[in-house]
């Protein structure tokens, strides 16, 4: 019984999601989504660089 509840409950989850989704995800905001993370992603990269050469220069 409760494997069952936990499909419907992912069920009912994913289909509420899917609305939100029809609801907000255009080609505009895909578009600015798209930026954010490279953004994003390029100064967590920065972050570790930084990080990793601080750390060389200890020895």
């Amino acid at each position: 019984m409760p494997v069952q509840h936990n499909q419907e409950v992912a069920a009912k989850a994913r289909a509420h999601l899917d609305g939100l989704a029809d609801l907000y995800a255009t080609p505009t905001r895909e578009a600015e989504l798209i930026a954010i993370f490279k953004e994003a992603t390029r100064l967590e990269a920065d972050f570790w660089e930084m990080g990793w050469r601080a750390g060389q220069r200890v020895e």
